[in-house]
């Protein structure tokens, strides 16, 4: 991997001089997209191992740290890369997002890597398909869509995750409830929440999830929000798994 982001900033780096020298006028928009493609891996791996340390020092299983007060270091480097790359005068670039935007996606995209391919384990092809679609669950199949205009929308829409008891239906919630966007601040260098602290698992008996209660929020965009001793009030735009959710008589 390391290899391929070493040459991947040498062709972007290449590909820079060349577009210069000739200008942005003759640059057609396949070769800006292929352009665009090529200089965002290239960012990617310029943080990833940054990221990656963030990743693990957040994930409640290795160690009760926050994301939300570590800074990002790196930043300003990965910026000057990022305008030394993609703000080139007069060339038109379909979909690049700003850089505290494009930090955090990376992030999220380093999170959902680490988490969705660490909990979801198996080489058979229902274990692969179950990867896929925890990642569309959480990107989409577009992603030039979701970077645009889906990243802070998601928690909109809830997830169903079915199966057995004692199968790894919470594995795969946290696996996503860990990964969603979360947005980057440039001036402090530090992230907007701690993911691993916002998640909430919530295991429901049958008698508190009646039918009303559970017509009436969406699982995946609320949790309990216990604060002002109002154990029953919910809060918008914060990932919860409610596990135990009561079957019901298909006949009715």
């Amino acid at each position: 991997m390391a290899q391929l982001g070493e040459r991947a900033h040498q062709l972007a780096r290449a590909a820079r001089e060349r577009i210069i020298l000739l200008g942005a006028a003759g640059v057609t928009d396949e070769d800006a997209k292929l352009y665009e493609e090529l200089v965002l891996y290239a960012l990617y791996d310029h943080c990833r191992d940054p990221l990656a340390q963030l990743v693990e020092a957040g994930d409640v299983r290795a160690a009760a740290t926050s994301t939300r007060t570590r800074k990002l270091a790196t930043y300003d480097d990965f910026a000057a890369e990022y305008e030394l790359l993609l703000k080139i005068p007069g060339l038109r670039l379909a979909s690049a997002p700003e850089p505290a935007h494009l930090i955090a996606l990376f992030f999220q995209t380093r999170r959902a890597f680490h988490f969705i391919y660490n909990s979801i384990v198996g080489r058979s092809l229902a274990s692969a398909q179950l990867r896929a679609r925890a990642w569309q669950s959480v990107f989409t199949h577009d992603t030039r869509r979701y970077m645009r205009a889906l990243y802070d929308r998601m928690g909109d829409f809830t997830t169903l995750i079915t199966g057995p008891s004692g199968t790894g239906k919470e594995l795969v919630a946290r696996a996503i409830g860990w990964s969603r966007y979360i947005p980057f601040d440039p001036k402090t260098k530090t992230f907007a929440d701690d993911f691993a602290a916002s998640f909430h698992p919530l295991n429901l008996s049958a008698p508190l999830a009646d039918a009303d209660r559970v017509g009436a929020v969406r699982p995946s965009a609320r949790r309990v929000h216990r604060r002002a001793g109002r154990p029953g009030r919910l809060a918008r735009d914060l990932p919860a798994a409610w596990d135990g959710l009561p079957r019901r008589d298909r006949r009715a």
